[in-house]
């Protein structure tokens, strides 16, 4: 019989995935779709919806395979169940999240015990790309946690022997391939990669060889989507679009995030891993010092291979490296589990708890700032009183909290104070921020406005040269099932907004003149971007 301690340390993972999931469910549909990630995902849900079609995601009635459709079935199942909502969609994500939490703390019970899975859980759920990918419907976080799960399958397979071993291994391997239809076949070639170097570092070439009739099972998942997708597309198509999104973007940036240097992904940790960053190097070194354990061998692969690969691509996002976070969360969690007293923690912590004092004070007097008295800015700064004293006091709490137990000496309980903060933070933030912000962020009242003064049933007018595939998707979510027409240049702009009076063309003031014989009929600031919706000039669209 387990003592109190112990049970208690084996549920207390599950306890931080519900108390996160408790705290950003109800807020989760509290604003709209914000551009740019979140109508590329919404709006094939609600296409593919409409049209009950659960194989080809379309965009503006276009096939678009930007994404594989794990993400849209969970939208098409949540919302034929919750109603077509930004909370039914955004569930997704959020269980994906969960899986991503428990699977992190998993492996690192497997490394070190359960104190190390404890202290993994409450760094995953205090690490601001973690929560921000939960809580937002885009692809990343379920195929974040279909690989974490993969990896904690496939460990504790490796510490078993014999049918059960194997079964696990497959369970392992399925979980890659749902990785795939989460975001393509990345989920399946670098976990791979990463699993060939382990048993090559470990001289288990026959563990290599194995690797191989595993990988069938992920193909075989993956095949329940591209199989259909194919039927009704054509291989020639889908091969191409498969060629494009993935590999094409390693080498190449057509349709990738370029401009980037190799060096991008070290930028990006502070914002993304937040105050955890400073227990980066001494995780690693944690990593290389155990890397007689097999488990503490894979966890330190799996960050660096990631790191390294994804460094090397002519595409980089920060989000991209977010399937690595496990292994470095998880490592980190083992490291502090293993420290009584270190002066690296120690010190950590002091900054950690520096840097919350200076937000309070920065969320409390920012009222008085240049940035309050911005035009453009002000009114929504003005609303934002309250919640800025709430976050305020949020930040001041953890920095108390934080400083107490390192006076104490109980570096962990300094780490708690610090996860607790960070998560009511993040909770207080959906709450009491991102509604507040919606209202300059949203395309909502913008697009209903258009789509009710656009008689009939035919589509909008888009004129923004060179812009259309990036700008659509904002105001397509918000149409009411209505598509838009493109236009390259101003004269078919004219054209097509003289043959009907009631026609409305969506622009840009700044990129995209006037169109001849066209005024301007309303305009809007969404975000950074300036709008305008012209209408024929003799038309009143009231």
């Amino acid at each position: 019989m387990h003592a109190p301690s112990d049970t208690w340390m084996r549920w207390a993972p599950w306890l931080v995935a519900l108390a996160a999931v408790l705290a950003w469910l109800p807020p989760l549909g509290l604003h709209g779709y914000w551009f740019p990630d979140e109508p590329d995902v919404a709006l094939p849900v609600l296409e593919m919806l409409a049209r009950g079609d659960w194989i080809v995601p379309t965009a503006n009635g276009q096939p678009w395979l930007d994404y594989p459709p794990l993400t849209y079935w969970g939208g098409i199942f949540w919302s034929q169940l919750l109603g077509s909502t930004a909370f039914a969609l955004r569930l997704t994500p959020l269980l994906g999240g969960a899986v991503f939490l428990l699977s992190t703390a998993s492996i690192a019970r497997r490394v070190a015990g359960p104190t190390a899975a404890w202290q993994a859980a409450l760094l995953a759920v205090a690490t601001p790309l973690v929560w921000m990918m939960a809580t937002t419907l885009q692809v990343d976080m379920p195929f974040a946690g279909a690989q974490a799960a993969g990896f904690a399958l496939y460990l504790a397979g490796d510490a078993r022997q014999g049918a059960r071993a194997w079964l696990l291994r497959a369970a392992a391997f399925a979980c890659f391939g749902v990785a795939i239809l989460a975001k393509g076949p990345l989920g399946l070639l670098l976990p791979g990669f990463i699993l060939t170097l382990w048993h090559a570092w470990n001289r288990e070439w026959l563990r290599i060889l194995w690797l191989a009739p595993l990988a069938l099972v992920s193909l075989a998942v993956a095949a329940l989507w591209y199989a259909p997708l194919v039927q009704r597309l054509g291989a020639d198509y889908v091969g191409h679009e498969l060629w494009l999104q993935n590999f094409d973007r390693f080498g190449t940036t057509t349709r990738g995030h370029g401009g980037k240097g190799p060096f991008y992904y070290l930028t990006g940790l502070w914002g993304d891993l937040g105050p955890w960053t400073l227990l980066l190097p001494p995780a690693l070194w944690y990593a290389w010092r155990q890397r007689a354990q097999r488990g503490a061998r894979l966890l330190g692969l799996w960050f660096v291979v990631s790191f390294v690969f994804l460094s090397l691509a002519s595409t980089k996002r920060t989000v991209y490296l977010l399937p690595a976070y496990p292994a470095i969360l998880a490592l980190t969690g083992c490291w502090i589990a293993s420290q009584r007293e270190s002066r690296w923690l120690r010190n950590s912590l002091l900054i950690v708890a520096g840097f919350f004092a200076l937000a309070a004070v920065a969320l409390a007097a920012w009222s008085w700032s240049p940035l309050a008295a911005m035009p453009r800015v002000a009114p929504i700064l003005s609303a934002l009183h309250l919640p800025s004293v709430a976050l305020a006091v949020l930040f001041a709490g953890g920095a108390a909290a934080i400083g107490l137990g390192v006076r104490r000496g109980e570096l962990a309980q300094a780490v708690r104070g610090a996860a607790a903060a960070l998560l009511l933070v993040f909770t207080a933030a959906m709450w009491l921020v991102m509604p507040v912000v919606d209202r300059i962020h949203s395309y909502h009242s913008p697009a209903a406005w258009v789509s009710a003064r656009s008689l009939g049933s035919g589509p909008i007018g888009f004129f923004y040269p060179g812009m259309e595939a990036r700008k659509r998707a904002g105001w397509l979510c918000y149409l009411n099932g209505r598509r838009l027409e493109f236009f390259a240049d101003a004269a078919s702009a004219q054209a097509w907004l003289q043959a009907e009076p009631s026609r409305v063309i969506v622009s840009d003031p700044k990129n995209a003149p006037p169109v001849p014989g066209s005024r301007v009929a309303n305009a809007w600031t969404i975000g950074e971007q300036d709008w305008v919706a012209l209408v024929r000039e003799s038309f009143s669209p009231e």
